[in-house]
């Protein structure tokens, strides 16, 4: 198998992965878990699987410096805690059908994080693609009938707070 082959597997596994997310939240939540719980839970267990899987396979990557521990630090409380708190809570109020869809908001946040802090130009095609994103994220959550969304403010505002955060997040690990 080749290495670009291999790379859509990875892709296609990790966007399977994020898909139970909310499947697992809720039976967690069913359980007795708060949103904080729950969000504290997700984060260690991949802190505790990634240390062992790079401890494995390559040891190395886990040494870092005190200055790198200090930025991986304050980005992983402000931009991953903060982001699993506000999704988990807008999942708890407003359900996980939701709150995922709500997520998908993060594409419109992007598009203006890009245009006015890293000053990218706004093409035709990244407008339309807003656009119709914006139009999906509505027709997802409403299913064109407004009347039938259970929602609250809260829930709805957390749920555009995990987005923004993930818009957020985005850029900085690209760095």
């Amino acid at each position: 198998m080749d290495k670009t082959t291999k790379n859509y597997i990875k892709i296609a596994l990790a966007g399977c992965l994020w898909g139970t997310l909310g499947y697992f939240g809720t039976r967690l939540k069913e359980h007795g878990l708060s949103s904080e719980m729950i969000a504290f839970a997700r984060l260690f267990c991949g802190l505790l699987i990634l240390t062992v899987f790079f401890a494995i396979k390559n040891p190395q990557v886990l040494k870092i410096d005190k200055k790198g521990l200090i930025s991986c630090a304050v980005l992983g409380i402000t931009s991953q805690g903060i982001f699993n708190l506000a999704y988990f809570t807008s999942m708890r109020i407003i359900g996980a059908f939701t709150s995922a869809v709500l997520l998908y908001t993060s594409i419109i946040f992007m598009f203006f994080l890009g245009t006015f802090l890293y000053k990218e130009k706004p093409t035709r095609k990244k407008i339309i693609a807003v656009c119709i994103c914006m139009a999906g994220c509505v027709l997802g959550a409403t299913g064109g009938d407004f009347s039938t969304l259970d929602t609250t403010i809260f829930g709805v505002l957390a749920g555009l707070l995990a987005a923004f955060l993930g818009a957020a997040l985005l850029p900085a690990f690209a760095a």
